[in-house]
């Protein structure tokens, strides 16, 4: 689960998420497509991703709370398994519209569509479901978030290569 630790991950999650969604569920809903999604900001080239908002630019995590709290307010309904599962990759271009194309678009696209998919065959769209059906202790939500939404399960053996991973 994501974590805030820096003044300006606060200021932004603030930002995003204590006018635009003041039910906790919709919270629980935004750090799920969030932390699905928050991965590798660099390309090959060295080249950061960044987002301007509001005058300032954000990068990395930050600039992926920007972009999803930016299409909350301008009516996206990011936070809607529906909308997730059938997401038009224009759509997703849009939203995470920034200096460059993020790296791995199409990887974030699918991982969005498949957690919009899950949710809707099998809680009837609400995360909040997921979680209730779980004992509701964090090792058990963490091994059933891993078999209902295999992305998160990330693991490497072998040495990360200098400029091939992210």
């Amino acid at each position: 689960i994501f974590f805030f630790n820096d003044t300006a991950t606060t200021e932004i999650y603030t930002l995003s998420l204590h006018d635009a969604l003041p039910i906790c569920y919709q919270k629980l809903h935004f750090l799920l497509v969030l932390n699905s999604i928050s991965f590798c900001y660099w390309t090959i080239n060295n080249k950061k991703w960044t987002v301007k908002y509001k005058g300032k630019e954000y990068g990395g995590a930050n600039g992926m709370i920007v972009c999803l709290g930016r299409a909350i307010e301008e009516g996206t309904p990011i936070l809607n398994a529906y909308f997730l599962k059938d997401l038009k990759k224009e759509d997703l271009e849009y939203i995470l519209r920034g200096n460059i194309e993020i790296p791995l678009f199409n990887e974030r696209l699918k991982i969005l569509r498949k957690l919009g998919d899950v949710l809707v065959k099998k809680y009837n769209g609400n995360f909040e479901k997921f979680i209730e059906s779980s004992s509701l202790k964090v090792k058990d939500i963490l091994n059933k978030l891993i078999l209902d939404f295999n992305y998160f399960y990330d693991s490497r053996s072998e040495e990360l290569r200098v400029g091939k991973d992210c």
